[in-house]
Protein backbone atom coordinates (compact mmCIF):
# COMPACT_ATOMS: atom_id res chain seq x y z
CA UNK A 1 0.00 0.00 0.00
CA UNK A 2 1.65 3.53 -1.21
CA UNK A 3 1.27 6.52 0.56
CA UNK A 4 2.96 8.66 -1.52
CA UNK A 5 0.72 10.55 -4.30
CA UNK A 6 1.22 13.32 -6.85
CA UNK A 7 1.39 16.39 -5.44
CA UNK A 8 2.03 14.87 -1.10
CA UNK A 9 6.02 16.46 -1.73
CA UNK A 10 5.76 19.94 -1.03
CA UNK A 11 1.73 19.76 -0.24
CA UNK A 12 2.94 21.55 3.24
CA UNK A 13 4.90 24.41 2.51
CA UNK A 14 4.14 26.70 -0.28
CA UNK A 15 1.25 24.37 -1.01
CA UNK A 16 -2.08 25.35 -3.25
CA UNK A 17 -5.18 23.49 -2.04
CA UNK A 18 -5.32 21.54 -5.54
CA UNK A 19 -1.99 19.86 -4.86
CA UNK A 20 -3.57 18.78 -1.51
CA UNK A 21 -6.60 17.65 -2.91
CA UNK A 22 -4.60 15.47 -5.33
CA UNK A 23 -2.96 14.01 -2.40
CA UNK A 24 -6.32 13.61 -0.11
CA UNK A 25 -8.58 12.20 -2.65
CA UNK A 26 -5.31 10.30 -4.07
CA UNK A 27 -4.79 9.09 -0.80
CA UNK A 28 -9.15 7.72 -1.32
CA UNK A 29 -8.70 5.91 -4.55
CA UNK A 30 -5.05 4.37 -3.60
CA UNK A 31 -6.32 2.93 -0.23
CA UNK A 32 -9.96 2.53 -0.18
CA UNK A 33 -10.92 1.88 -4.04
CA UNK A 34 -11.87 -1.70 -4.24
CA UNK A 35 -10.67 -2.40 -8.25
CA UNK A 36 -11.89 -5.65 -8.78
CA UNK A 37 -15.77 -5.41 -6.59
CA UNK A 38 -16.23 -1.67 -7.58
CA UNK A 39 -16.91 -0.35 -4.33
CA UNK A 40 -14.96 1.74 -1.33
CA UNK A 41 -13.89 -0.36 1.51
CA UNK A 42 -14.62 0.67 4.85
CA UNK A 43 -11.24 0.72 5.93
CA UNK A 44 -7.99 1.59 4.17
CA UNK A 45 -6.06 -2.10 5.45
CA UNK A 46 -9.10 -3.92 3.49
CA UNK A 47 -8.55 -6.21 1.14
CA UNK A 48 -12.30 -7.26 1.07
CA UNK A 49 -15.24 -4.85 2.89
CA UNK A 50 -16.36 -6.43 6.25
CA UNK A 51 -19.69 -5.29 6.59
CA UNK A 52 -22.18 -3.46 4.19
CA UNK A 53 -21.56 0.60 3.57
CA UNK A 54 -23.59 1.48 1.15
CA UNK A 55 -24.85 4.88 1.45
CA UNK A 56 -21.26 6.09 1.88
CA UNK A 57 -20.45 4.59 -1.36
CA UNK A 58 -22.24 7.55 -3.19
CA UNK A 59 -20.33 10.35 -1.16
CA UNK A 60 -16.99 8.61 -1.31
CA UNK A 61 -17.31 8.93 -5.29
CA UNK A 62 -18.97 12.54 -5.25
CA UNK A 63 -15.44 13.14 -4.50
CA UNK A 64 -14.12 11.41 -7.49
CA UNK A 65 -16.60 13.30 -9.87
CA UNK A 66 -14.56 16.52 -7.63
CA UNK A 67 -11.41 15.83 -8.84
CA UNK A 68 -12.50 14.41 -12.37
CA UNK A 69 -13.84 17.40 -12.57
CA UNK A 70 -11.30 19.84 -11.23
CA UNK A 71 -8.26 17.90 -12.97
CA UNK A 72 -9.53 15.88 -15.84
CA UNK A 73 -7.59 13.22 -15.15
CA UNK A 74 -9.36 9.55 -17.27
CA UNK A 75 -8.10 7.55 -13.95
CA UNK A 76 -10.88 8.99 -12.08
CA UNK A 77 -13.30 8.46 -15.25
CA UNK A 78 -13.05 5.20 -15.44
CA UNK A 79 -14.10 4.43 -12.24
CA UNK A 80 -17.36 5.69 -12.93
CA UNK A 81 -18.83 2.35 -14.35
CA UNK A 82 -17.22 -0.07 -12.68
CA UNK A 83 -18.86 1.95 -9.12
CA UNK A 84 -22.13 1.77 -11.24
CA UNK A 85 -22.10 -1.83 -10.90
CA UNK A 86 -20.14 -2.27 -7.87
CA UNK A 87 -22.07 -0.05 -5.05
CA UNK A 88 -24.80 -2.80 -5.67
CA UNK A 89 -23.11 -5.25 -3.82
CA UNK A 90 -22.87 -2.68 -0.83
CA UNK A 91 -26.89 -2.50 -0.65
CA UNK A 92 -27.62 -5.00 1.64
CA UNK A 93 -30.83 -5.84 0.23
CA UNK A 94 -31.40 -7.40 -3.66
CA UNK A 95 -28.94 -6.75 -6.60
CA UNK A 96 -30.65 -3.03 -7.00
CA UNK A 97 -30.45 0.20 -5.75
CA UNK A 98 -33.46 0.60 -3.67
CA UNK A 99 -33.49 -0.90 -0.10
CA UNK A 100 -35.72 0.28 3.36
CA UNK A 101 -33.93 3.27 3.71
CA UNK A 102 -34.96 6.47 1.91
CA UNK A 103 -31.91 8.67 2.96
CA UNK A 104 -29.69 5.41 1.17
CA UNK A 105 -31.96 5.85 -1.82
CA UNK A 106 -31.44 9.91 -2.00
CA UNK A 107 -27.37 9.70 -1.34
CA UNK A 108 -27.13 7.45 -4.43
CA UNK A 109 -30.12 9.30 -6.81
CA UNK A 110 -27.75 12.60 -6.20
CA UNK A 111 -24.60 10.82 -7.03
CA UNK A 112 -26.24 9.36 -9.82
CA UNK A 113 -27.53 12.82 -11.68
CA UNK A 114 -23.80 14.43 -11.01
CA UNK A 115 -22.31 11.68 -13.06
CA UNK A 116 -24.75 11.76 -15.44
CA UNK A 117 -24.58 15.91 -16.09
CA UNK A 118 -20.84 15.18 -15.94
CA UNK A 119 -20.74 11.80 -18.48
CA UNK A 120 -24.57 12.61 -20.20
CA UNK A 121 -24.74 8.62 -19.98
CA UNK A 122 -28.68 8.53 -19.83
CA UNK A 123 -28.35 4.91 -17.50
CA UNK A 124 -27.31 7.21 -14.17
CA UNK A 125 -30.26 9.60 -15.04
CA UNK A 126 -32.67 6.42 -15.39
CA UNK A 127 -31.14 4.89 -11.84
CA UNK A 128 -31.54 8.23 -10.46
CA UNK A 129 -35.40 9.42 -11.59
CA UNK A 130 -36.03 5.55 -10.48
CA UNK A 131 -35.09 5.83 -7.21
CA UNK A 132 -36.61 9.71 -7.17
CA UNK A 133 -39.88 7.72 -7.59
CA UNK A 134 -39.05 5.37 -5.03
CA UNK A 135 -38.59 7.86 -2.50
CA UNK A 136 -41.47 10.21 -3.71
CA UNK A 137 -43.73 7.23 -2.11
CA UNK A 138 -42.26 7.63 1.01
CA UNK A 139 -44.13 11.48 1.60
CA UNK A 140 -47.46 10.49 3.63
CA UNK A 141 -49.86 13.22 5.43
CA UNK A 142 -50.84 10.26 7.41
CA UNK A 143 -47.67 11.33 10.34
CA UNK A 144 -46.63 14.83 10.53
CA UNK A 145 -49.25 16.20 7.69
CA UNK A 146 -46.49 15.63 5.20
CA UNK A 147 -43.09 14.99 4.36
CA UNK A 148 -41.07 12.13 3.26
CA UNK A 149 -40.49 9.22 5.69
CA UNK A 150 -37.12 7.94 6.51
CA UNK A 151 -37.52 4.24 6.22
CA UNK A 152 -40.24 2.38 4.17
CA UNK A 153 -40.62 -0.07 7.93
CA UNK A 154 -41.25 3.75 9.47
CA UNK A 155 -43.53 5.71 8.01
CA UNK A 156 -44.15 7.78 10.97
CA UNK A 157 -40.30 9.08 10.99
CA UNK A 158 -39.88 12.37 8.86
CA UNK A 159 -36.42 13.42 9.38
CA UNK A 160 -34.62 15.91 8.06
CA UNK A 161 -31.70 13.70 6.45
CA UNK A 162 -34.19 12.26 3.54
CA UNK A 163 -36.43 15.63 3.15
CA UNK A 164 -33.17 17.82 2.71
CA UNK A 165 -31.70 15.82 0.13
CA UNK A 166 -34.90 14.33 -1.28
CA UNK A 167 -35.80 18.34 -1.96
CA UNK A 168 -32.33 19.06 -3.58
CA UNK A 169 -32.35 15.93 -5.73
CA UNK A 170 -35.78 16.88 -7.21
CA UNK A 171 -34.56 20.70 -7.61
CA UNK A 172 -31.80 18.45 -9.51
CA UNK A 173 -33.72 16.57 -11.88
CA UNK A 174 -35.80 19.58 -12.97
CA UNK A 175 -32.27 21.15 -14.34
CA UNK A 176 -31.24 18.00 -15.61
CA UNK A 177 -34.74 17.17 -17.46
CA UNK A 178 -36.59 20.26 -17.60
CA UNK A 179 -39.46 18.73 -15.79
CA UNK A 180 -41.02 21.32 -13.96
CA UNK A 181 -43.02 18.57 -11.73
CA UNK A 182 -39.64 17.55 -10.16
CA UNK A 183 -39.03 21.27 -8.99
CA UNK A 184 -42.97 21.22 -7.70
CA UNK A 185 -42.26 18.48 -5.58
CA UNK A 186 -38.88 19.49 -4.65
CA UNK A 187 -40.84 22.56 -3.29
CA UNK A 188 -43.27 21.18 -1.39
CA UNK A 189 -40.89 18.61 0.10
CA UNK A 190 -38.67 22.15 1.26
CA UNK A 191 -41.89 23.60 2.87
CA UNK A 192 -42.40 21.07 5.06
CA UNK A 193 -39.45 20.64 5.84
CA UNK A 194 -38.81 24.80 6.40
CA UNK A 195 -42.20 24.22 8.51
CA UNK A 196 -41.50 21.51 10.74
CA UNK A 197 -37.75 21.33 11.15
CA UNK A 198 -36.16 24.86 10.72
CA UNK A 199 -36.08 26.66 13.27
CA UNK A 200 -36.49 30.17 11.51
CA UNK A 201 -35.23 32.36 14.54
CA UNK A 202 -32.04 30.98 14.78
CA UNK A 203 -31.22 28.50 11.74
CA UNK A 204 -31.40 25.36 13.66
CA UNK A 205 -32.01 21.93 11.76
CA UNK A 206 -33.98 19.46 13.89
CA UNK A 207 -33.15 15.96 12.90
CA UNK A 208 -36.64 14.88 12.93
CA UNK A 209 -39.85 14.64 14.27
CA UNK A 210 -41.85 11.43 15.24
CA UNK A 211 -45.49 11.43 13.80
CA UNK A 212 -47.13 9.71 15.87
CA UNK A 213 -46.69 12.08 18.69
CA UNK A 214 -45.29 15.30 16.92
CA UNK A 215 -42.47 15.36 18.87
CA UNK A 216 -39.66 17.02 17.34
CA UNK A 217 -36.22 15.28 18.03
CA UNK A 218 -33.29 18.03 18.71
CA UNK A 219 -30.43 16.39 17.45
CA UNK A 220 -27.75 18.53 15.51
CA UNK A 221 -25.67 16.89 12.74
CA UNK A 222 -23.85 18.82 10.17
CA UNK A 223 -25.77 16.98 7.11
CA UNK A 224 -28.93 18.17 8.12
CA UNK A 225 -27.48 21.95 7.84
CA UNK A 226 -26.05 21.23 4.75
CA UNK A 227 -28.51 20.02 2.74
CA UNK A 228 -31.57 21.99 4.05
CA UNK A 229 -29.44 25.04 3.20
CA UNK A 230 -28.77 23.93 0.00
CA UNK A 231 -32.68 23.04 -0.65
CA UNK A 232 -33.76 26.71 0.30
CA UNK A 233 -30.99 28.02 -2.22
CA UNK A 234 -32.86 25.90 -4.80
CA UNK A 235 -35.98 26.66 -3.68
CA UNK A 236 -35.11 30.24 -3.93
CA UNK A 237 -33.86 29.95 -7.11
CA UNK A 238 -36.52 27.98 -8.82
CA UNK A 239 -39.76 30.27 -6.55
CA UNK A 240 -37.84 33.65 -6.27
CA UNK A 241 -39.33 33.77 -2.80
CA UNK A 242 -36.81 35.89 -0.86
CA UNK A 243 -37.32 34.07 2.85
CA UNK A 244 -35.78 31.34 0.87
CA UNK A 245 -32.59 32.58 0.23
CA UNK A 246 -32.81 33.91 3.93
CA UNK A 247 -33.26 30.46 5.45
CA UNK A 248 -30.32 29.26 3.33
CA UNK A 249 -28.03 32.02 4.81
CA UNK A 250 -29.64 31.63 8.37
CA UNK A 251 -28.94 27.91 8.15
CA UNK A 252 -25.83 28.36 6.99
CA UNK A 253 -25.07 31.01 9.58
CA UNK A 254 -25.73 28.76 12.45
CA UNK A 255 -23.87 25.75 10.63
CA UNK A 256 -20.73 27.97 10.97
CA UNK A 257 -21.14 29.24 14.28
CA UNK A 258 -22.64 26.92 16.72
CA UNK A 259 -20.93 25.63 19.13
CA UNK A 260 -22.42 22.01 18.58
CA UNK A 261 -20.49 22.22 15.28
CA UNK A 262 -17.29 24.36 15.62
CA UNK A 263 -14.53 24.52 18.07
CA UNK A 264 -14.64 27.77 19.56
CA UNK A 265 -11.08 27.98 20.14
CA UNK A 266 -9.85 26.85 16.44
CA UNK A 267 -13.07 27.35 14.91
CA UNK A 268 -12.53 24.52 13.27
CA UNK A 269 -15.82 22.07 12.45
CA UNK A 270 -14.89 19.57 14.87
CA UNK A 271 -17.94 18.45 16.13
CA UNK A 272 -21.71 16.54 15.75
CA UNK A 273 -24.57 17.69 18.15
CA UNK A 274 -21.69 18.86 20.81
CA UNK A 275 -19.34 15.45 20.52
CA UNK A 276 -16.21 14.60 18.36
CA UNK A 277 -17.83 11.87 16.21
CA UNK A 278 -16.97 8.30 16.05
CA UNK A 279 -15.92 6.36 12.70
CA UNK A 280 -19.51 5.78 11.92
CA UNK A 281 -21.90 7.61 10.36
CA UNK A 282 -21.24 10.76 11.99
CA UNK A 283 -17.88 10.88 10.93
CA UNK A 284 -19.33 12.00 6.66
CA UNK A 285 -21.89 14.46 7.79
CA UNK A 286 -18.75 17.16 7.54
CA UNK A 287 -18.89 15.89 3.79
CA UNK A 288 -22.46 16.81 2.94
CA UNK A 289 -21.83 20.23 5.15
CA UNK A 290 -18.67 21.46 3.17
CA UNK A 291 -19.92 20.06 -0.04
CA UNK A 292 -23.37 22.60 -0.15
CA UNK A 293 -21.31 24.86 1.83
CA UNK A 294 -19.44 25.12 -1.05
CA UNK A 295 -22.50 25.85 -3.79
CA UNK A 296 -23.44 28.87 -1.35
CA UNK A 297 -19.68 30.15 -1.35
CA UNK A 298 -20.11 30.76 -4.94
CA UNK A 299 -23.89 31.37 -4.78
CA UNK A 300 -24.24 35.02 -7.04
CA UNK A 301 -27.27 35.63 -4.91
CA UNK A 302 -25.40 36.08 -1.53
CA UNK A 303 -23.20 39.10 -1.02
CA UNK A 304 -19.51 38.60 -1.39
CA UNK A 305 -18.45 39.63 1.94
CA UNK A 306 -20.71 36.84 3.51
CA UNK A 307 -19.47 34.16 0.46
CA UNK A 308 -15.91 35.47 1.86
CA UNK A 309 -17.14 34.41 5.68
CA UNK A 310 -17.91 30.48 4.20
CA UNK A 311 -14.83 30.40 2.10
CA UNK A 312 -12.65 31.39 5.69
CA UNK A 313 -14.55 28.97 7.91
CA UNK A 314 -13.78 26.40 5.23
CA UNK A 315 -9.61 27.09 5.28
CA UNK A 316 -10.11 27.47 8.77
CA UNK A 317 -11.05 23.62 9.01
CA UNK A 318 -8.92 22.53 6.15
CA UNK A 319 -5.47 24.45 7.58
CA UNK A 320 -5.78 22.33 10.64
CA UNK A 321 -5.78 19.40 8.49
CA UNK A 322 -3.04 19.71 5.76
CA UNK A 323 -0.14 20.47 8.33
CA UNK A 324 2.66 18.02 8.08
CA UNK A 325 2.38 16.04 11.04
CA UNK A 326 3.93 12.55 10.71
CA UNK A 327 7.01 10.81 9.15
CA UNK A 328 5.14 10.57 5.84
CA UNK A 329 5.86 14.10 4.74
CA UNK A 330 1.64 15.25 4.74
CA UNK A 331 -1.55 13.85 5.85
CA UNK A 332 -2.45 11.11 3.35
CA UNK A 333 -5.45 9.28 5.65
CA UNK A 334 -7.65 10.70 8.35
CA UNK A 335 -9.04 10.73 11.66
CA UNK A 336 -12.86 11.30 12.89
CA UNK A 337 -11.30 13.27 15.25
CA UNK A 338 -9.70 16.53 13.06
CA UNK A 339 -7.18 16.79 15.83
CA UNK A 340 -5.48 13.37 15.71
CA UNK A 341 -3.84 11.80 13.02
CA UNK A 342 -3.51 8.29 11.37
CA UNK A 343 -0.10 7.16 12.31
CA UNK A 344 1.62 4.81 9.78
CA UNK A 345 0.69 1.15 10.37
CA UNK A 346 -2.78 2.25 11.65
CA UNK A 347 -5.60 2.18 9.18
CA UNK A 348 -8.22 4.62 7.65
CA UNK A 349 -11.67 5.05 7.87
CA UNK A 350 -13.88 5.94 4.66
CA UNK A 351 -16.55 8.04 6.49
CA UNK A 352 -13.31 9.79 8.06
CA UNK A 353 -11.43 10.25 4.43
CA UNK A 354 -14.18 11.10 2.48
CA UNK A 355 -15.46 14.08 4.38
CA UNK A 356 -11.51 15.82 4.66
CA UNK A 357 -11.35 14.92 0.37
CA UNK A 358 -15.23 16.71 0.59
CA UNK A 359 -13.91 20.10 2.53
CA UNK A 360 -9.89 19.65 -0.51
CA UNK A 361 -11.82 19.08 -3.22
CA UNK A 362 -14.07 22.15 -2.93
CA UNK A 363 -10.94 24.66 -1.95
CA UNK A 364 -9.08 22.65 -4.74
CA UNK A 365 -12.32 23.95 -7.38
CA UNK A 366 -12.73 27.35 -5.89
CA UNK A 367 -8.77 28.09 -6.26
Amino acid sequence: MSYAHAGCHGCCHGHSWTSVADSTSGALVDNFWNVDKGFFNLRSNENENSGINYWPQAHAMDVVVDAYVRTGDSRYAAMFDKWFEGIKLQNGEGSGYQNDFYDDEAWVALTMTRLYNVSQDKKYLNVARELYDDIAKGWNTEYAKGGVAWRKSQPWSKNACINGPMSLLAFKLYKATGDRSYAEFGLKVYKWLRENLIDLSTGFVADNIDGRTGKVNPWSFTYNQGTAMAAALEAYRYSGTPDYLADARLVAHYGITSPKFVDAASGVMLYEDGNVPGEGDGALFRAVFFRYLYDMATAAEIPAETRAGYVRVMNVSADSLRACTDSRGCLALFHPDWRKVVKPGESGTLNAQVSVCTLMETLGRME
